[in-house]
C-alpha cells in the first residue's frame, strides 16, 4: 500500500447557517485518521490560575482550537476535541468545553511542548479525526477554507483545500403556519 490520495470532490453542498450539514471527503489507500492542516502556536499553562500563555497568536474569547503536545498535555486537557478560549487578556487566556461554558481546571502543567492551533472550520462544524466527516450546524454564514491531510500507515497525503461556503440562514415554510384573514376589511 502507499500513502492516502484524497480525491477531489465532484461538488460540495454549501449549507445554510443554522441547518445540520454533512460532507464526507474521500481518499484511496485507507486512511486511518485526518488532520485538519493549520498553523500551531506554543502555549504554556499554569496550574494554579488556569491560565494557558500563547506565543505569536492573537487571541479572542470564543476562539475554537485544538491542542497537541511533544509529550503529555496538562491535565485533564486531550489531543483531539476542541476547546474554546475564554476570559483573554493580551497572550493569556483559559480553556472551556463550549463557548462561554466554565473554565477548566488545570491540575498539571504537562511536560514537553504544547502547541494551540485555531481551528478554521466555522463555528458548530467539527472534524471527525477517525472517518474525516465534517459535520456540524454552521452558526456564520461566510467562506472558509479547509485544508485536510489523511494518513495510514505509509504516510500522509498530499494536504488538500476543501472550500465550505455557508449561506445565510433561510426561512423554511410549511403546513403549520396559520393565517388568518379579515376580509372585510
Amino acid at each position: 500500500m502507499s500513502a492516502p490520495v484524497i480525491n477531489p470532490p465532484t461538488s460540495i453542498l454549501a449549507p445554510f447557517a443554522g441547518e445540520p450539514f454533512v460532507y464526507q471527503p474521500s481518499a484511496t489507500n485507507a486512511p486511518s485518521s485526518w488532520k485538519e492542516v493549520v498553523p500551531a502556536f506554543a502555549f504554556t499553562a499554569n496550574a494554579g490560575t488556569d491560565l494557558i500563555t500563547v506565543t505569536g497568536l492573537v487571541l479572542s474569547d470564543g476562539m475554537r482550537v485544538r491542542l497537541g503536545s511533544s509529550n503529555t498535555l496538562p491535565a485533564p486537557l486531550a489531543v483531539g476535541p476542541y476547546y474554546y478560549l475564554r476570559d483573554v487578556s493580551g497572550s493569556t487566556a483559559k480553556l472551556c468545553l463550549e463557548p462561554g461554558s466554565t473554565a477548566i481546571d488545570l491540575t498539571t502543567t504537562g511536560t514537553g511542548t504544547h502547541s494551540l492551533a485555531k481551528s478554521a472550520l466555522p463555528t458548530g462544524v467539527a472534524l471527525d479525526l477517525v472517518l474525516g466527516t465534517v459535520y456540524g450546524t454552521p452558526a456564520t454564514p461566510g467562506f472558509y477554507e479547509l485544508t485536510l491531510i489523511a494518513t495510514n500507515g505509509d504516510g500522509d497525503s498530499a494536504p488538500f483545500v476543501f472550500p465550505i461556503g455557508v449561506r445565510e440562514a433561510r426561512a423554511l415554510l410549511d403546513a403549520a403556519i396559520a393565517l388568518q384573514w379579515d376580509w372585510d376589511s
